[in-house]
Parts: C-alpha cells; structure tokens; sequence
C-alpha cells in the first residue's frame, strides 16, 4: 500500500514537473502585420503591439517570445523603433529572464530598412549587417539630457543643410528639452518600461526626418485631469487627444503642477506655426495630434494605445 502511494506522489510530482517544463517552452509567437507602421497602418500597428505587450506581460519565467516578421512588407522606422524598445525596455522581459527571439522580413525592401536605421545594433542577428553611413543617424537610446548628443545632431544637420550652427540652436533646444522630460515627469512605479529616450535622424534630398520616442507613462497618463468628467474619460481612454492637443497649446497640465513644467511641447508646436519644422506630429496613448499647414491640430483617436509618447517632424531644406 505505502509502495503504491509512493508511486502515485512520484506521478503526480512528475506531472506538475512536466507541466511547468512545458509551460517554459511553449513558444508564443507573434505574428507582425503586411504593414508595420504607425505613421501608414496606425490601428494595425498599434494592435500588434498591444498583442506583444499583453503576450510578455502573460509569459512565464524563462518563456520563449518568438517575433515573427517575415510577412511584413511595408515598415518605417517609427514601428521599428518601438519594437526595439519593448524589448529593451519593457521590465518584465529582464525580470523574468524571457527569451526573445525572431526572423526576418522576406520582402527585401523592409529588410532593408531594418538594417539601415539601426535595428540590429540591438538584437543578435545571424545575418550580414551592412554598415550604412553618412544618410542617418541610427537609432539611439540614451538616459537624461545628453547635450553632446544632441550637438552631434545638430553637427549632422548642418553637413547635410547647409546651415550654420546658430541655425540649429532652436532644434538643440527642442531635443534637449525632450531628453529631459524622459526623466521628469515620463515615469512612475508602475510604469511597465524602464526610462530611456530613442531618436532617430534621416537626411533626403528635400528634407531631414526625425523621431524621437520616450517609453515614458504617456501625456494622457502624465498631465493633471479637470473636474470627474475628465477623470473618467481618462481613465477609457476617451479624451487622449484632446489631453495632447491641450498640452500642446500649453494649457497648464503638468502632473507636477509648476509653472515652469509642460514648456517644451507648447515651445515645439510654435515651431511648427513658425514653420522652423514642418508635418509635426505627437502619438501618445490612445491618441495623434498633428499640426496642419494651417497651424491647426488635427486631433485623432485610437482603439489601442502607444505606451510612451513618439513625436515626428521634418527641417526642410529651402
């Protein structure tokens, strides 16, 4: 009898065993989309990230993540760039020591932007990774201010503008300030990610690109809500573009209710009315506010949300 129950605890142990072991292993894949981009397929772009982010935070201790990317055909470095960041950021993933693997795009074109702007300076690779140089600045991911940074921007602005480096003092300012707010006033304890900014720049024949990206709480989740109905609609996600919209004019918002505070996105968007940068857009939360040649905001709404706040503009060359 106690031989027989000994066999039953010993199957039993096994089974529990077996479970967790296969638990460990079961690769969960992630599927991207034929589009992965923010800026052409917001809503797709926005749900697949949704997908990774519930997927990690519903993973195990050394889980295996599987990124497949083979099917996209379209991509832009905005979508790549968050990619890069929730797997570098996201808390859980180093935590739990989660493995995170993946593939490459079949399609040539979107394998290509995926080794010019930098992607595989951030993840091992088993493929040849061509060095472009010259056209960008790679994304990069830095902690605070980092003024020598943000005058190399400024150097690489003037090599491909023709400008001189008083020119560039306002975008100086622009990416100083940015860098700051990641730290600021972007972050909580709960935050999912750890505090970080990426920017990336891009020259073209007619103009230079830039992103920047803080993997911060986001502005709707960061600024100071007016009266319950406000606090509710924040709360569902309703109102996020009227919250950026509203930082954006400069209306006093900041969570950390000083005067000084919440300058540098009004300060940005008179850039843009002066047109000093031109197409300048804010995705934060459920929300996109771009600014029109008409200096107007044209607010937009998302189902999904982009944790963090990722901001575009463009210097034009005439």
């Amino acid at each position: 009898m106690r031989r027989n129950k000994q066999n039953k605890d010993h199957r039993r142990k096994s089974r529990v065993r077996n479970s967790v072991h296969n638990t460990k292993k079961a690769v969960r894949k992630l599927v991207a989309p034929q589009s992965l981009s923010l800026q052409k397929n917001p809503e797709s772009t926005l749900h697949y990230f949704k997908m990774v982010i519930d997927t990690i935070e519903k993973t195990p201790m050394n889980g295996l993540v599987f990124f497949d990317l083979s099917n996209i055909e379209t991509v832009t470095v905005d979508a790549i760039m968050y990619l890069i960041a929730t797997l570098k950021n996201i808390k859980r993933i180093t935590t739990l020591r989660i493995r995170c693997h993946g593939n490459v795009p079949l399609n040539a074109n979107a394998r290509e932007v995926f080794e010019s702007c930098g992607f595989y300076k951030y993840v091992k690779a088993n493929i040849p990774v061509k060095n472009t140089i010259g056209d960008n600045i790679k994304i990069t991911r830095g902690k605070d201010a980092n003024p020598y940074f943000a005058g190399d921007i400024c150097d690489f602005v003037c090599r491909h503008n023709d400008w001189s480096i008083i020119k560039t003092k306002s975008l100086y300012r622009m990416i100083i300030e940015l860098m700051t707010n990641t730290t600021q006033h972007a972050y909580n304890k709960t935050s999912i990610m750890d505090s970080n900014w990426y920017v990336f720049a891009e020259n073209t024949d007619s103009y230079i690109s830039f992103i920047f990206l803080d993997t911060g709480e986001g502005i709707p989740n960061t600024i100071r809500t007016k009266g319950l109905l406000e606090k509710i609609k924040s709360t569902l996600g309703i109102n996020d573009a009227l919250f950026v919209s509203s930082a954006l004019r400069g209306e006093l918002r900041s969570a950390t209710k000083l005067e000084y505070r919440g300058k540098g996105l009004p300060e940005i968007y008179n850039r843009a009315k002066s047109k000093y940068i031109t197409d300048f857009s804010v995705t934060s939360g459920h929300a996109k506010c771009m600014v029109n040649e008409n200096d107007e905001i044209v607010e937009t709404n998302y189902s999904d949300e982009l944790i963090g706040t990722m901001l575009s503009w463009k210097l034009n060359k005439d």
